[in-house]
């Protein structure tokens, strides 16, 4: 396990008989999961997502308050708190961006759908030959 070396083992969850620690490992981008249970210690390997090099950096001011809860919450997920806040950040612009688009594209419909109620298109080929087939089927 030399490529656990650079990893520490955190401990993130415990219920009774079970104690569940992750062990990060930096070199391969893996996470493993120590899961103990009754004494016998069972190791998966779980896959944390690809990351891209950070090259850029944001920074906030927060109250302790906040750095507590987001802390809390990064130790439930078993991530480090600048992986949470990443995570946490980019899935709320992809849903703000996402609601945008749907915005944007209700808007421009419900303006095609305005232009084709007042001023609709004359009727095609098709459309006649079916108008002319009906009249003469029907009698009208």
């Amino acid at each position: 396990m030399s490529a656990l070396a650079g990893g520490r083992p955190r401990r993130v969850v415990g219920f009774p008989g079970r104690t569940v620690s992750l062990l990060r490992c930096t070199a391969v981008c893996r996470t493993l999961e120590c899961v103990e249970e009754e004494g016998t210690l069972l190791m998966t390997d779980k896959d944390t997502p690809e990351k891209s090099p950070r090259l850029e950096r944001l920074e906030a001011r927060i109250s302790k308050a906040q750095k507590a809860l987001f802390v809390r919450a990064a130790t439930v997920q078993g991530l480090s708190l600048t992986d949470f806040l990443i995570a946490s950040v980019q899935e709320a612009a992809e849903r703000a961006l996402r609601a945008h688009d749907v915005l944007t594209l209700s808007e421009r419909d419900r303006k095609s759908f305005v232009v084709a109620l007042v001023k609709p298109a004359a009727p095609g080929k098709a459309l006649r030959q079916a108008v002319k087939h009906y009249k003469n089927r029907t009698g009208i």
